[in-house]
């Protein structure tokens, strides 16, 4: 649009086009060229001014404004629909804060001032809190009266709401050093004028004045920490310091002579000329800090002492470079070492050389690097004894030290277990030479069972000398031989059990029923107690002979000895009516305690070192001596008969009896032994021996049936002695399992309890001491889960196919362990794909089966991969003589180039997840016992197939039945 006289506008920016090119004519102040000279120069002022300024103009006040005030109205406001409006329409959110000011300077008042002043307006699409700084100042029109108000404003919003900050930070910083309780100073350095709060003066015992002396101040620091501070100051007051001041010292109340530990922590200002004008702070009580810094320091001196007394293995390693900074004497054994200064100081590798390229530092630093602690069991580590390098076994444990958010040492604990592999594996060895003794066995060996006396094994002798045919196994003993029932055999299997006391009979009768008739036979058998590694007895070992045809044999001779029993049973009448001389002797016999005679020796109350020519004939003294000497070497039971002088001064005959009585050391404290007089005995046997002679004659027709016997009972007796060394071994295994390593851990527990009970409530607070405390009591407890681990690998290799075998039905079990797995499951997001259509019930051991599904189940949900959705399918089908478990899952997989060391004891192909290695190995040892097999197909992050094969029953069982079973 063309305007003449339009030159006001020159310079006007974005606002001048708008004026120009806005459609006056539709609004009060009507068409450009009608303006008046007054608004024309108003404008030409405003918009050209950088300055942000609004005119309202004429009785409808027409709004007009500059570009420096068009920012003011924001992105989404009012600009540009509010030019050429009347400013009561737009400006409604606020017309009640602006209009009484207008009115007024409208009116011919004077202009208005305000500063700060809150008024809202729409913009920014929203209605916005504004402070502004503004006038509203009259404009004249050509009558001489106001025409217009002009408004010159600046937005002050960001200065009140910074204004505003800082006096809540102010408060914030008043209420913080109060909350706190710090104290404040402020020093001039040129006239050592100090200003303190009030908790300074209180703390320094100082006067309520404004200012006191900095020495003043300064006399009261400790004295052995004044100079120190001097000190501090000083540098603080040097430019090239930055002024900073950060210091710790013990101040002495000069009034309550209360001594506290202060912080001081502050700056030095410094003018142009690098001088320092001001040097403040704040002062911190630290004394509670300082105290318990000390007590920590107490403690961690206790925690190394702790170390060196532990009867287990342990050190401390700092750095990546694992420095040895303590271990106690058992680690030093363990190391080959014999002094701490040999190892304190070195790298663990300087120490031994031999560790380069063994697993055990990457293992160190692994733990270092993850913040997670390693736990091994019978790691295999080369260490140099002497010139040569030796094989030990270690279960390990290394535990990230933690000390303010940063892992900066390790823990180490070890335990030598290096006898307990080696015995392990002569078990193993021994396990297969007991089947095959026990299943070649010319003697009648059978094992039971449970308190119900299951049949578990039985050779061909036993079942021979049943004469029950060979379809024993499995079932009840006392089903098989139900004649047996008042005969006393079942309350000796009951005692056996109950009490894990052995049972022998010699040649006693028993009557079976064969083909319905009764016959009566004699054996010498044994019921041996099988005890499981906590001590309890799960079933009994039944051996013995059939001495039938001997024992029949010697009835035929026994009315040819009718009158040596008779004398027999006068002797033995003779020795119950009589009492035994009793005595104690001292461990070396040197000296006879006390011995009471019954009136068949001395007796005497006061100890004697001359008993042996009082109450020993010459001629038998040597004898005497020689068998205490051995009783003594050996620690076991004296025996011995031999001639005495008795009471009345005769010479007689006694039989000399006495035990040791052991101290916990395991060293003879005294003897205790009972003499019985056997003279009329010895008379007696001259008798005998005539007798004998006249029974010779009878004997005769006996003796080849004899020597058969006393081949049988020699083979026997080497049979016996075979299983009783192997047993013997197996039974030092398990003790070694139970008590060796079960006893260090309980000792180690007992200390950790004692040591923590004489802990104050205090340093048992204390994070650090907590901290180590757990990790020590968390190795204790993985300890002992590897502990109980050998002993469940123990108990199944023991087992064999030993357990009670039953119908199964393996659809129910899978069913049973799904639900039992349900929290880890769900936990896991996991898909089951179940099928069990084709799965016939089957023989087995129930609790067996369970243990097979259940780690095969449990694995695929553990070892899953984080890549993908977890799906396990689970089937069953038939193959040949075998019923086929499957097991398949898409997790994590695994190398088979090694397939042995899946089922191998103790070995973990996945580190990131709890375990101990013992699952595979023992569901292998189950379905290898039970005659079946495992198989496993996997590749590495695509996951496994494993397939269990069971060996079917020749008689298969309905479902119903095998259901009622698992009930």
């Amino acid at each position: 649009m063309n305007i003449e006289n339009a030159g006001f506008m020159a310079g006007g920016g974005e606002m001048g086009e708008r004026i120009l090119s806005f459609d006056w004519s539709e609004t009060a102040v009507g068409p450009i060229e009608t303006w008046p000279q007054s608004l024309r120069t108003i404008l030409s002022v405003i918009l050209n001014s950088k300055f942000p300024m609004f005119l309202y103009w004429g009785p409808e006040l027409i709004c007009f404004y500059n570009d420096a005030f068009r920012p003011s109205f924001g992105i989404e406001g009012k600009h540009p629909r509010l030019l050429g409006k009347p400013g009561r329409e737009f400006w409604a959110e606020a017309w009640h804060e602006v209009e009484p000011s207008i009115t007024h300077v409208m009116a011919g008042g004077e202009a208005v001032w305000h500063e700060d002043q809150l008024i809202p307006i729409y913009r920014n699409g929203k209605i916005e809190n504004v402070y502004w700084t503004y006038s509203f100042s009259p404009v004249h029109d050509e009558s001489g009266t106001p025409g217009g108000v002009l408004v010159t404003s600046i937005e002050s919003t960001q200065k009140v709401l910074t204004l505003t900050r800082l006096e809540e930070t102010a408060d914030e910083l008043i209420f913080a050093i109060e909350a706190t309780e710090l104290a404040t100073w402020d020093v001039n350095p040129h006239t050592n004028k100090l200003k303190g709060n009030r908790r300074l003066k209180e703390w320094f015992g100082l006067e309520a004045h404004e200012e006191v002396d900095l020495q003043k101040a300064v006399n009261i620091i400790a004295e052995q920490d004044r100079q120190r501070v001097i000190d501090a100051i000083q540098r603080a007051y040097q430019f090239s310091s930055g002024g900073q001041y950060d210091i710790e010292y013990t101040i002495i109340n000069p009034l309550t002579k209360q001594q506290r530990y202060i912080r001081a922590k502050g700056r030095a200002w410094f003018n142009q000329n690098k001088v320092a004008y001001r040097f403040n702070g704040t002062l911190q009580d630290v004394t509670t800090r300082v105290l318990a810094r000390k007590r920590l320091e107490e403690s961690e001196i206790r925690f190394r002492s702790l170390i060196e007394q532990a009867p287990v293995a342990i050190a401390l390693t700092r750095g990546r470079e694992m420095v040895i900074e303590t271990m106690n004497a058992p680690m030093l054994r363990n190391l080959g070492k014999e002094n701490l200064e040999e190892v304190v100081g070195k790298t663990l590798l300087e120490s031994m050389p031999e560790l380069k390229d063994q697993p055990v530092l990457d293992i160190i630093l692994g733990v270092l690097d993850t913040r997670k602690p390693f736990n091994g069991s019978e790691v295999p580590v080369s260490i140099k004894v002497g010139e040569n390098l030796q094989q030990f076994y270690f279960n390990l444990a290394y535990t990230p030290f933690i000390e303010e958010g940063k892992v900066t040492a390790v823990i180490h604990v070890a335990v030598d277990v290096t006898e307990l592999v080696n015995a392990r594996k002569k078990v193993e060895e021994n396990e297969q030479q007991v089947h095959d003794i026990i299943e070649s066995s010319p003697f009648p060996i059978g094992v039971f069972f449970g308190k119900e006396m299951h049949i578990q094994f039985a050779n061909k002798a036993i079942q021979n000398s049943w004469r029950k045919g060979p379809n024993v196994i499995g079932k009840r003993y006392r089903d098989v031989l139900p004649e047996l029932e008042n005969q006393t055999v079942f309350e000796q299997l009951n005692r056996v059990f109950e009490t894990g006391i052995p049972f022998h009979s010699s040649n006693d009768p028993l009557y079976l029923l064969i083909n319905g008739q009764r016959q009566t036979f004699y054996y010498n058998y044994s019921f041996t107690p099988l005890f499981n590694a906590s001590g309890e007895v799960y079933g009994i070992i039944n051996s013995g002979v059939d001495n039938t045809d001997l024992i029949l044999a010697q009835q035929r001779v026994e009315k040819y000895a009718q009158e040596l029993q008779e004398s027999e049973q006068r002797f033995r009448l003779f020795v119950q009516a009589s009492n035994d001389t009793l005595y104690r002797m001292s461990p070396d016999w040197q000296q006879m305690l006390k011995l009471e005679g019954r009136n068949f020796l001395a007796a005497t109350d006061k100890p004697k070192t001359t008993w042996i020519d009082e109450y020993l004939p010459p001629e038998d003294q040597s004898r005497a001596f020689e068998t205490i000497k051995e009783a003594i070497r050996t620690k076991g039971i004296f025996e011995l008969e031999h001639r005495v002088l008795k009471a009345d001064g005769t010479v007689g005959w006694t039989f000399s009896r006495a035990i040791p009585v052991l101290s916990q050391e395991g060293e003879i404290i005294e003897w205790f032994g009972a003499a019985t007089d056997i003279t009329q005995k010895k008379q007696a046997e001259q008798k005998l021996l005539r007798l004998a002679e006249e029974l010779a004659a009878a004997n005769k027709g006996l003796r080849s049936s004899s020597e058969q016997v006393q081949e049988s009972n020699k083979m026997l007796t080497s049979s016996n002695q075979k299983l009783s060394f192997i047993n013997a071994d197996m039974d030092n295994f398990i003790y070694t399992a139970s008590h060796d390593l079960r006893a260090p851990i309980s000792n180690i527990e007992g200390l950790m309890n004692t040591i923590l009970r004489n802990l104050t409530e205090e340093s048992r607070q204390d994070p650090k001491i907590e901290r180590l405390f757990g990790m020590v009591t968390d190795s204790i407890a993985r300890f002992n889960r590897t502990i109980n681990d050998l002993s469940e690998i123990t108990k199944v290799q023991r087992e064999g196919t030993s357990q009670e075998v039953a119908p199964v039905d393996l659809a129910h079990i899978v069913r049973e362990i799904h639900l039992d797995l349900s929290a880890q499951i769900e936990k896991a997001a996991a898909t089951f794909e179940i099928d069990m259509q084709q799965c016939i019930p089957l023989h087995f051991s129930a609790k067996n089966a369970r243990s097979i599904i259940y780690n095969l189940i449990s694995n695929a949900v553990k070892y899953r991969s984080a890549e993908r959705p977890l799906l396990v399918q689970i089937h069953c089908y038939k193959q040949g003589e075998f019923l086929v478990l499957q097991v398949q899952d898409n997790g994590l997989g695994m190398d088979l180039s090694d397939e042995n060391k899946i089922f191998a004891m103790f070995k973990r192909l996945h580190d990131h997840v709890e375990g101990s290695g013992v699952g595979l190995y023992i569901v292998k040892k189950i379905v290898e016992n039970a005659g079946g097999k495992i198989e496993v197909e996997s590749k590495v992050n695509e996951g496994s197939i494993f397939r269990v094969y069971f060996k079917q029953s020749a008689n298969p069982l309905s479902k119903t039945e095998a259901s009622e079973n698992n009930e």
